[in-house]
């Protein structure tokens, strides 16, 4: 997670490794899910193996199966991204760390995958996927650096003050979250008011990144709930 900001704006990018990692799963098995705007393209590059083939039946129902999880680690995804936008305050450093990352397991717990066993034939998926996935989130070639983060700081700072005099809004109560995936194309999704995902190459591109900002720092006021 790598934030910027000053005393008054804030802004949280993240590369999410559970995100990559679902998806991961999803394309490696060969599920066939049916796009939606909040479903993104295959991941980058190559993606190894058709690790937990399942028959074509089962497949089916784990590729819908897929959409529902995937949709509830968006929801898990934004809850972290508000929570770790919000002031840090006077609370212990564990204790908020803790709390931002607070439901993470119900929703993803590898290697078994306890929390999929509603389920039936995505768990199986999961669980046979995840050691590849795992290995291929350690190996693979970065598009991003992991220092400095994809979006570039002066297009941030011009989004945080644009909101905040757009919008009449004090610049503490500009705030703005972007998760950025390795996935093919361009492609974003505002997930909730104040944050949304991205591809790599939303992210990179200016004009792309320069309106994505503005709608993730006009909707986003800082609320953490």
């Amino acid at each position: 997670m790598r934030k910027a900001g000053s005393p008054s704006w804030r802004f949280m990018e993240d590369d999410a490794q559970f995100l990559h990692l679902a998806l991961f799963i999803r394309d490696a098995a060969g599920l066939a899910v049916t796009r939606s705007d909040d479903v993104p393209p295959q991941l980058a590059g190559d993606v190894p193996g058709q690790a937990g083939t399942r028959p074509d039946a089962e497949r089916g129902a784990a590729a819908g199966q897929w959409v529902t999880w995937w949709r509830r680690l968006l929801a898990q995804a934004v809850r972290e991204a508000l929570r770790g936008n919000a002031p840090d305050g006077d609370q212990d450093p564990l204790a908020r760390v803790q709390a931002i990352y607070a439901g993470r397991e119900e929703v993803f717990d590898p290697p078994r995958f306890a929390s999929l066993a509603d389920q039936p034939q995505l768990h199986p998926v999961a669980a046979a996927a995840y050691a590849h996935a795992d290995r291929w989130w350690n190996t693979r070639e970065r598009t991003v650096p992991q220092e400095g983060g994809a979006f570039v700081w002066r297009l941030v700072r011009d989004a945080a003050e644009d909101a905040a005099a757009e919008l009449g809004i004090p610049i503490s109560d500009a705030t703005g979250a972007a998760y950025v995936l390795d996935v093919d194309g361009p492609w974003s999704y505002l997930a909730a008011p104040g944050c949304a995902l991205c591809s790599v190459a939303v992210a990179v591109d200016p004009p792309a990144a320069r309106q994505l900002l503005h709608d993730v720092f006009t909707t986003g006021r800082g609320d953490p709930s």
